[in-house]
């Protein structure tokens, strides 16, 4: 029989497995392998946790992890610090000094390789637990009147539905208040139209809004859909609305593109605004008189629960790849639509609205709104 030793097998190509695994189905071979996991998501992770038909493992795992008795007991053995020490391979804390700084392209590679610590977890969530239970804890009152106020659409389409999302928000002493909350199961531009209409109307009658001016912001990462509801809305409400236009900084004219374009990088950018600028210091909240039309039936009971759900269930994936010198760079994904079924149609709207806010005050194409 053929042995073979594999070190960190955990972190190798999961391509590696096709022609693996027949040969150990055959047991012409014996594979001993050693590895620190390097979060729950990999495949290889979890190839060590197939069972047999009976339950028996297929894979004999020997679990070894240098922890205090007291960590043991309370199952964080993992994170135990209290029998830290320098590593065997060194004699002194400069030589893992040196190791670590020789490391340092990755960051977690000194902690794999020598504390024998694994790594995080790929998938993680994008908004702290305790920010979110401050949007609950307290309703925001408007004290004054307001000028603007914003209103952003997502013409979500996705398969067996063709869902738009529309959110008002307005901002004052450095709040984000979500003014109210539309959802609509249509592809027809028209009726979507209607909905943002009667919706601006609505917050209009809030107090200290009657005069505000509404600023509408479609994602315009369908072109043609961003265009229509513009026609649409403006034959139903009139020139008294301005419509944001793409800021990508050209010089189109007449043939910007209306809204907002989402990619993966500007996302990155949204989302850290929204977690400094709003969510850490306890800036984001819910208007007291929240404002929701219900043109129709709620494919869910409480539109402000389905926006929590979906602000708790955003996440950030961590994706590693390769650069043009062949160096291993991280690449954050933000999205909310894993695992499949799950939506995040209430947060892209919540982003888009954060972001365009500090753009229409420095766009001089909008100065005469101001």
């Amino acid at each position: 029989m053929l042995a073979i030793f594999a070190d960190e097998f955990l972190f190798f190509n999961p391509a590696v497995l096709p022609a693996l695994l027949p040969t150990l189905a055959t047991g012409a071979i014996f594979v001993m392998t050693s590895s620190v996991s390097p979060d729950g998501d990999s495949p290889l992770v979890k190839l060590l946790d197939t069972k047999y038909n009976d339950g028996t493992n297929v894979v004999r795992k020997l679990n070894w992890t240098e922890a205090c008795k007291t960590c043991e007991r309370k199952g964080i053995a993992d994170r135990c610090t209290h029998i830290t020490r320098p590593p065997q391979h060194f004699q002194s804390f400069g030589g893992q000094e040196r190791m670590n700084r020789l490391m340092s392209q990755n960051a977690e590679s000194f902690d794999r390789e020598i504390l024998n610590i694994g790594g995080k977890p790929g998938i993680t969530a994008a908004f702290e637990a305790q920010w979110l239970d401050a949007i609950l804890a307290s309703e925001y009152d408007l004290k004054k009147p307001i000028n603007h106020f914003f209103i952003t659409v997502d013409p979500s389409a996705a398969k067996d539905r063709n869902l738009y999302v529309i959110m008002s928000m307005i901002f004052v002493d450095g709040h984000c208040v979500m003014l109210g909350a539309e959802c609509m199961n249509t592809c027809h531009s028209l009726t979507v139209a209607q909905l943002v209409v009667e919706h601006i109307r609505q917050c209009r009658r809030l107090k200290h809004l009657t005069y505000a001016m509404p600023i509408v912001i479609p994602e315009s990462n369908l072109p043609y859909i961003a265009q229509q509801l513009q026609i649409d809305v403006k034959r139903l409400y009139g020139d008294k609305i301005v419509f944001m236009m793409e800021d990508s900084g050209s010089k189109m004219g007449d043939k910007d593109l209306p809204g907002s374009m989402t990619t993966h990088r500007k996302k990155n950018t949204m989302v850290t605004l929204l977690q400094n600028e709003y969510l850490k210091p306890g800036r984001l909240s819910f208007h007291r008189s929240f404002v929701n039309v219900k043109f129709e039936e709620l494919p869910f009971d409480d539109i402000k629960i389905e926006i929590m759900k979906e602000l708790r269930g955003f996440r950030q994936k961590r994706c590693y790849k390769l650069d043009a010198e062949g160096q291993s760079i991280c690449q954050l994904i933000f999205t909310g639509k894993a695992p499949i079924g799950q939506n995040d149609d209430f947060v892209m709207v919540l982003l888009i609205g954060c972001h365009n806010y500090n753009i229409f005050f420095e766009d001089p194409r909008y100065r005469s709104y101001w």
